[in-house]
């Protein structure tokens, strides 16, 4: 992959992954040359940092039902 290919699309797939530090090396080194170009997806992982931590500490507090409906919703209109 070079580095004209990582795309932020790309990068917003790629983000969870890249977190976890589960990429592949080629994949890992074009997100980190992206992040060099593009401050904006600098910000999404940030904000993908802090919403994996936040719910984090969440883990023992059960989703209300609205949220959990919420998400059944969203989740169904996502789906192919």
């Amino acid at each position: 992959m070079t580095t004209s290919e990582m795309t932020c699309e790309r990068l917003v797939g790629l983000a969870t992954k890249y977190l976890e530090n589960t990429l592949a090396e080629h994949e890992q080194v074009g997100v980190e040359l992206h992040f060099l170009q593009c401050p904006t997806c600098l910000i999404y992982l940030d904000k993908v940092r802090r919403t994996v931590r936040i719910l984090g500490s969440l883990a023992g507090v059960p989703p209300s039902v609205e949220l959990r409906q919420a998400l059944v919703t969203a989740f169904r209109a996502s789906a192919p």
